[in-house]
């Protein structure tokens, strides 16, 4: 669990920051007690930014996931064919 300390509650930017300054893709997942500064989820793109963010019981999504299954696509060179490396 990646707590958030107030007053900033950092998590999101934190993540979002590193997702950018790497430029890869990454879902970080917090668990949600607002009164034990634990928020703040969301799925990072790299410079593209955020795809969806979850904080403080609010979910704010820029776009569905279908498109960033395909994004990773283009992204990773498989000619828009998703497939899973699990």
């Amino acid at each position: 669990m990646f707590v958030d300390q107030a007053p900033q509650m950092t998590s999101i930017q934190f993540w979002e920051s590193w997702a950018l300054g790497n430029n890869v893709t990454i879902l970080a997942s917090n668990i949600q007690i607002p009164g034990y500064m634990a928020v703040g989820s969301g799925i990072f793109h790299g410079q593209d930014g955020a795809f969806g963010v979850y904080f403080q019981s609010r979910w704010l999504l820029k776009t569905d996931c279908g498109k960033c299954a395909k994004a990773w696509c283009r992204s990773s060179g498989t000619g828009g064919q998703y497939h899973s490396h699990l």
